[in-house]
């Protein structure tokens, strides 16, 4: 084992992304452009660009840029005006969203287990949103001081979950072969594709775990808490 990816909504941050956080992030950003804006026309545009990087099959392309493209083909805003307005939030508001999560006792304990085992920790969140957001989300769960290898995020990544070229595509950055890593998440459709490739998979069994109807069902190597997986990886 020379990696371990972790999923960080739902998995080593408590919170319901779609049935919380998600509508709580909407209704502030909205609140944040009433008056430059259509609030409801703001928020589509905002699905549909997230939709695109999610089904974007372009590798030239960043999931920023694909947002970029559509955000602003659709609307024909000025890209100059609103990404400096989209930075102001993340600094300003997005922090404010963080009684709608709540830390992990072992999340920590678990991304420190690997790296003390020599391997690579890598935060495989799904990266539809840029980094700012992330750093935020890190500090609410108390491991933003965790020595990450990479952490994925809509500037740095070509793919989204569960496409498996976001998983090929971290695994080329830090080196690595599917056989020698594992994924760690919640969600049995967007983390445990990564089998698909070879890789090992680890099911959060917490009350955040997603099982959607997937045409695919996969099924992972290991299941448990958090406290499981220290447990496991530690007889690695």
């Amino acid at each position: 084992m020379k990696a371990v990816l972790f999923d960080m909504d739902g998995t080593l941050l408590g919170v319901d992304m779609y049935q919380v956080f998600l509508p709580g992030y909407m209704k502030r950003l909205g609140d944040f452009v009433a008056g430059r804006a259509d609030t409801q026309y703001f928020i589509k545009q905002i699905l549909a660009a997230t939709d695109a990087m999610v089904t974007n099959e372009d590798p030239s392309m960043t999931n920023a840029e694909v947002f970029s493209r559509h955000f602003f083909g659709a609307t024909g805003w000025k890209a100059e005006e609103w990404m400096p307005l989209f930075d102001q939030f993340y600094q300003e508001e997005f922090g404010k969203l963080q009684p709608l999560t709540k830390k992990e006792p072992y999340a920590a304990a678990a991304v420190n287990a690997v790296i003390d085992k020599g391997c690579d920790a890598v935060l495989a969140t799904n990266p539809v949103f840029p980094l700012a957001a992330m750093q935020h989300r890190m500090r609410w769960g108390d491991f933003d001081k965790v020595p990450f290898r990479l952490i994925t995020s809509y500037e740095n990544m070509h793919a989204c979950k569960p496409n498996p070229q976001y998983y090929l595509e971290i695994l080329a950055k830090i080196g690595c072969q599917p056989g020698e890593a594992m994924m760690v998440g919640n969600d049995v459709e967007e983390d445990l594709v990564a089998s698909s490739l070879g890789m090992k998979t680890f099911l959060v069994i917490n009350e955040y775990t997603i099982q959607r109807h997937a045409t695919r069902k996969f099924e992972p190597d290991y299941q448990g808490t958090l406290q499981d997986f220290v447990a496991l990886i530690k007889q690695f």
